[in-house]
Formats: C-alpha cells, sequence, structure tokens
C-alpha cells in the first residue's frame, strides 16, 4: 500500500539538504509546490507505509514536518478513459498526414530509419508465409522492409493516414502478397488468438498512446506461439533539479491567476497527454501482460526531422506455451 507525506519547510537551506537527502532514500518525488509568501515548500513523496515512519524520524529532529494526504493520479499517466481526448488524437494525425507523407523521403535517408527497418528485415527473413500486424502504421513507411509476409494487416487511428498508407512510398519493394489497412483505435480492436507471428509498432507509444499490463496481453494473446514482438516508446528523461525547480513554482503562480487566464491555461492542458515510459514500466507491463523472453534498451534517434531517446523492446512468445519460457534472448542482437 502507498501513502503520500506532504512535507512542509519554512527554511530553505535545510530543506534543499532535505531534498537531497530524501532523494537519496526515496526515488520517488512526484511533485514539489513551493509557497512564495509564505517561503514554504511543499514535497510530496510516494512511500510505503513502512517507510513513512522512516521520513517523519528523519524529519523532526531538523525542524521539519510531514502530514499524510490523499494519493493522486500519477501526472504522465493515462486518464481512466481513451475516448475522452482519441478524437483530439485523430485529428491531429489527420491534419499532419500529407505532410508526413512529403516527410517520408526524409526521414528514409536518415541513420535511425535504416536501424529500425533492418530490424523488420532481419526479423521477417527468418519467418515462412507470415502475418504481420504494424501498430499505428501511418502512411506505409516501414511496409517495404517486410519480407516473406504473407497477410500485412496495418492499422491507424488516422484516417488520412490510411489513405497514404494505400500508396506507400517505394511500394515497388514491398514484399507482402496481401495487404489489409484498418482505420481505428488499437486499444478497441479484436483479433483471434494467435493470428500474428510478427507484431511491431514504431513512433506510436507516447503520444497519446501508452504500454500498459492489459495492452501487453492483448498482444501477447494476438501473437502465435513463437511469434516476435518489436516496439519502442518515448523514454522518460531523468527529472533535473532545476525541472523539478521549474515544475514547482506553476502551483503558486497559477492560484494568483485571474479566473479568465485560469481558464486559458486549464484549456491548453487538456487533449492529447504525452506519456512517457520507463524501463521498470514496460518491464511490468511486459511480465504482467506474459512474456518473460524480452530485451529492452534505449536507442537515440538520428534524424533531420526530430531527435530523441526511445527504449525499444523485442519480445519473443514460447512455442507451444502460453507463457515465455526463461531463456537467452534471440533477439539481442537485432538492437
Amino acid at each position: 500500500m502507498k501513502t503520500r507525506i506532504l512535507i512542509k519547510d519554512p527554511k530553505s537551506e535545510e530543506c534543499a539538504e532535505a531534498i537531497a537527502d530524501i532523494a537519496r532514500m526515496q526515488k520517488s518525488l512526484s511533485a514539489i509546490e513551493v509557497n512564495l509568501p509564505e517561503r514554504r515548500v511543499h514535497l510530496e513523496y510516494l512511500v510505503s507505509e513502512g517507510q513513512s515512519r522512516a521520513v517523519q524520524e528523519y524529519l523532526q529532529p531538523r525542524g521539519l514536518s510531514g502530514s499524510p494526504v490523499e494519493p493522486q493520479p500519477r501526472p504522465g499517466t493515462l486518464p481512466k478513459s481513451r475516448e475522452s481526448y482519441r478524437d483530439e488524437l485523430a485529428a491531429s494525425y489527420d491534419r499532419g498526414a500529407a505532410r508526413y507523407r512529403q516527410d517520408d523521403e526524409i526521414e528514409m535517408r536518415s541513420e535511425n530509419y535504416a536501424r529500425l527497418g533492418g530490424n523488420l528485415r532481419r526479423v521477417t527473413m527468418n519467418m515462412n508465409d507470415a502475418r504481420v500486424l504494424e501498430i499505428g502504421c501511418g502512411t506505409g513507411r516501414y511496409f517495404q522492409w517486410l519480407r516473406n509476409v504473407k497477410l500485412l494487416v496495418g492499422t491507424d487511428l488516422s484516417a488520412e493516414m490510411i489513405k497514404h498508407a494505400r500508396n506507400p512510398v517505394r511500394s515497388a519493394e514491398m514484399d507482402a502478397r496481401e495487404i489489409q489497412l484498418l482505420q481505428g483505435d488499437i486499444y478497441a480492436m479484436s483479433f483471434s488468438p494467435g493470428a500474428f507471428d510478427f507484431i511491431y509498432s514504431l513512433g506510436v507509444f507516447g503520444y497519446g498512446a501508452e504500454i500498459t499490463p492489459e495492452f501487453c496481453r492483448l498482444l501477447h494473446t494476438w501473437l502465435a506461439p513463437g511469434g516476435t514482438l518489436y516496439f519502442n516508446a518515448i523514454e522518460e528523461p531523468s527529472e533535473t533539479s532545476l525541472q523539478r525547480l521549474k515544475r514547482a513554482v506553476r502551483a503558486p503562480i497559477y492560484r494568483r491567476l485571474p479566473a479568465q487566464l485560469r481558464q486559458y491555461w486549464d484549456a491548453r492542458q487538456k487533449g492529447v497527454p504525452l506519456v512517457l515510459h520507463s524501463r521498470e514500466k514496460i518491464e511490468r507491463a511486459m511480465l504482467a501482460g506474459g512474456f518473460s523472453n524480452f530485451h529492452l534498451a534505449p536507442a537515440v534517434c538520428r534524424s533531420p526531422l526530430w531527435s530523441g531517446v526511445h527504449l525499444e523492446c523485442m519480445a519473443s512468445k514460447a512455442p507451444g506455451s502460453a507463457h515465455l519460457a526463461a531463456g537467452a534472448d534471440p533477439a539481442k542482437s537485432l538492437l
């Protein structure tokens, strides 16, 4: 069971030392709120009940105080209902589809594209009459890398992206004998158990899409025994002290804004969430979803269109078993 401790400290120097000390003890700082007029700092830590007592014992001799507060949803996680922003997400991709299609040739000359496409080629080269699912196919940018494919199913939330995917760039180099393009929300789709030998998704998880245990269970179900799963997700960067401070001052500033400005700010914060993924988060989701044979590695994107760090995951489903067997991961060499 988790509880949050709200630490109030009127002494800035001692508070800074407390932040450093407790951060070493607990790497779960979730929020800092600075109350400027009273010069108090509110720190929220996610701790167990046993650790709560240890934090209190640390605070008291230093003249600091702490009190339990009600848990709040962790920032950065998706709302319970994807429907609350799904239409806006689809509309944003529809608006950007033509530009995305124009950028295909630029991205296809990048080191990042060659590396990702090379991984797809190496996976499918070892398959026979493969049934492949691409989640978030966009304009079909990666179709040409697949080999030995009997059926390719491409899905995307955007109807405009699907239109472009019907005539992807370098279509003459495509090897799939049959292609089916489906427009819709992958979280709401249903496929038969074991329907695919290879499932992949590139550049999807982060902007309005999250790797969850429930979704990993679906992927595990859709994947045939002996099949392969490959995806990437935007990595959650380590938060620096400066970033924490910037985030800290937003709350007291917000409270002093006029009502109209607060409404404007609230409207800007609504919409499609950016969800970042840590290694631990993906590992927990994969294990809960039934995968035990998988490999995670960070990858720096080298592209003229954007830069950033993804976590890449290559996984396999054990032949003849609903769950993966422990052992060496043959996909490690691909990353």
